[in-house]
């Protein structure tokens, strides 16, 4: 089975296994992330025009802030690491929050599959925003620093990575 065949296994089961809700614009998503109560989550997909997969986004309140993780379900890269696929956001949160937290962002890799030693994985984006500036900009901002510097962070993690394993 390919790393897109899985990817396909997802996402279908988030639509009609756990009929997870899927929005076809940032603004119409962040209206709903903004009806959350202090406390709760939810994911979502986010498909936009244009693009063969969604992003899945997973959304936290928590009092005035609202934690976001957006997961980029077409950059999918692969490594062989030392760390267990099942670590593997954790692991590269930490590690991304290290380098990135003073801006606010935490990016990380969203695994997929193991296969031969080698993790599949998305690659994905954890911020912190205050309620009221949750807006379908705002979303849409977050995903293009997640598209543009997605190298970047991506090389900066592997790097971490390295000199740890």
């Amino acid at each position: 089975m390919s790393v897109y065949d899985k990817i396909g296994e997802l996402i279908l089961a988030l639509r009609f296994r756990y009929h997870v809700e899927e929005f076809g614009d940032a603004s119409e998503l962040a209206n709903y992330i903004k009806e959350l109560e202090s406390g709760e989550g939810v994911d979502a997909l986010l498909s936009l025009e244009g693009r063969p997969r969604p992003y899945l986004i997973s959304a936290y309140r928590e009092g005035d802030d609202v934690v976001l993780a957006l997961v980029d379900l077409d950059d999918v890269r692969s490594l062989k690491t030392g760390v267990k696929v099942e670590e593997l956001e954790e692991v590269t949160s930490a590690l991304g929050a290290e380098k990135y937290g003073s801006n606010g962002l935490a990016p990380f890799f969203f695994p997929i599959m193991e296969r031969d030693g080698e993790a599949f994985f998305a690659l994905g984006l954890k911020a912190v925003l205050p309620l009221t500036v949750v807006t379908g900009g705002a979303i849409d901002e977050l995903l293009e620093i997640l598209e543009v510097r997605g190298d970047e962070f991506f090389n900066a993690i592997v790097g971490a990575l390295k000199s740890l394993y």
